[in-house]
């Protein structure tokens, strides 16, 4: 039989916290009841504990863990989020332009011929559905989609272009109608990105994983969720990763032994080597830098002390040195 967890007041849910050896002012309790309000216990608490958590413990936390250090957390990742998620949609944006603009250039416009199953290699179940979601879009589009102007709205009516049915496609069937494309296609557009080596056999596969891992960091930051590493179905590989522009970000040592990483060093280090415009790129490690390097949580270029015993790079998980790299692409 399930478990069934209990209600709890907000004030019940304040006291609770001192079970985790967390500490807060009772004379504050409405300014903490209307925090709770807006991000709810399990977001402040379950979301961020792993920080201030006792050695060998996994609901004690350290001596002298405030509320306001769960909640300082919450609103670094608030910061953070509104920065990245802007440029993970761009660089989605970008992908779709790309695959749309291929798929009308080599198979046509016209909706009945781009979407035929012989202009693709289906080669597995996710390549399939991808297919499948693009005849979707184009025969019933949903209300008020793109897609829908042009087939019920739209005086005359017209055929779906490419560049606009992908536009009414979920992102990850978007990144699978592109492995779905021929291979001479998907190299193509490969190459906008990387400098594509042939040698490397896996490659192309590990380029569709790289972006259904900022996909999921997309979604995470869309939805106020917490980047655990377990969240994530994929991860970036070094074998892609060094052949970013931006690869002197990450080091070996930043993957694990499987050449592997979920880390947001990681998915930083992939925005600034898929938006694939400089201007961008300069506005993207702008904004993030400056976010870090302001006098709330650094010192004379040394991060505060700010989080009971850590610093803002130890809630973000990355170095001195990673924030550094990003500065001095502003710089440059």
């Amino acid at each position: 039989m399930s478990e069934i967890i209990p209600f709890k007041t907000y004030e019940e849910q304040l006291f609770k916290i001192t079970d985790k050896n967390v500490n807060f002012n009772p004379d504050d309790m409405q300014e903490y009841i209307e925090k709770l309000k807006n991000h709810s216990y399990y977001a402040l608490v379950n979301g961020y504990k792993h920080h201030f958590l006792k050695s060998n413990h996994t609901d004690t936390m350290k001596d002298g863990t405030q509320f306001n250090h769960l909640y300082a957390c919450k609103i670094l990742e608030m910061d953070i989020s509104a920065i990245m998620l802007k440029y993970l949609q761009i660089i989605e944006q970008g992908f779709r332009t790309r695959v749309a603009y291929i798929i009308a250039r080599e198979f046509g416009t016209d909706e009945k011929v781009y979407s035929l199953d012989k202009h693709y290699i289906s080669k597995s179940w996710t390549s399939n559905q991808a297919l499948n979601e693009l005849r979707r879009v184009i025969e019933k589009p949903y209300p008020n989609s793109y897609s829908h102007y042009f087939k019920k709205i739209r005086k005359p009516r017209a055929s779906i272009p490419p560049w606009i049915a992908l536009q009414d496609m979920q992102f990850h069937k978007v990144i699978e109608l592109y492995r779905a494309l021929p291979e001479k296609l998907r190299i193509e557009l490969l190459e906008d990105y990387i400098q594509h080596n042939p040698n490397l056999a896996r490659e192309n596969k590990y380029f569709i994983e790289c972006f259904h891992f900022i996909r999921e960091y997309r979604n995470i930051y869309a939805h106020s969720k917490r980047d655990f590493d377990e969240k994530f179905d994929f991860s970036l590989h070094y074998q892609i990763f060094k052949q970013f522009k931006y690869n002197h970000l990450l080091t070996s040592e930043d993957f694990d032994e499987k050449k592997r990483t979920k880390t947001l060093a990681a998915c930083i280090a992939t925005i600034c080597s898929l938006l694939n415009d400089e201007f961008l790129v300069n506005r993207f490690t702008s904004e993030f830098s400056f976010l870090i390097i302001n006098d709330e949580y650094m010192d004379n270029g040394k991060p505060k002390d700010l989080f009971n015993g850590k610093s803002v790079l130890d809630i973000l998980g990355f170095s001195l040195e990673f924030l550094y790299k990003i500065i001095t692409i502003v710089d440059d």
